[in-house]
């Protein structure tokens, strides 16, 4: 399986921690202002497993509803060049939500240039654990879901 994300792709995994994202879950629309927040919620919590203290309910939710908000805020705008939605992280803040990423190679397949990063979160996402992600030469570009912002080096 040959996964791309580029900027003409509905799918887009932004995997920083400088973007709060949200993973597009195929087969799903993105919800508006007019569901019930609640309702959706509680779908949420069944399909991702959520349980909550009584006392980290409310929060949980608050968040939830913020970020539902901003996902239909985002698809609204006709300028985006990819579409969020719901994933197993909505309920958490932008200062909650750490994830790094290793990029393991680049090339080029099919005239597309490509990173190959491989994500922590195991075999069963992307295409066992890796995904290519379009690169561009460019040194203005910030790259698909901020790649190119904040990279990270080890020194040796």
């Amino acid at each position: 399986m040959q996964l791309y994300i580029s900027k003409e792709m509905v799918i887009v995994f932004c995997l920083f921690a400088c973007c709060l994202s949200f993973v597009y879950i195929q087969g799903q629309s993105s919800f508006s202002l007019e569901d019930d927040d609640l309702r959706q919620f509680q779908i949420f919590q069944e399909r991702f497993h959520k349980q909550y203290d009584l006392h980290e309910v409310d929060t949980r939710f608050r968040i939830f509803r913020s970020n539902l908000r901003n996902i239909t805020r985002h698809n609204s705008d006709c300028n985006q060049t990819f579409t969020m939605g719901i994933n197993q992280f909505s309920d958490l803040t932008a200062d909650e939500f750490h994830h790094g990423v290793l990029v393991v190679g680049y090339g080029t397949e099919n005239g597309i240039d490509y990173y190959l990063v491989k994500n922590s979160w195991g075999v069963s996402w992307g295409d066992s654990g890796y995904v290519k992600i379009a690169r561009s030469d460019s040194t203005n570009d910030k790259g698909i879901c901020g790649i190119a912002i904040q990279p990270s080096f080890p020194s040796v």
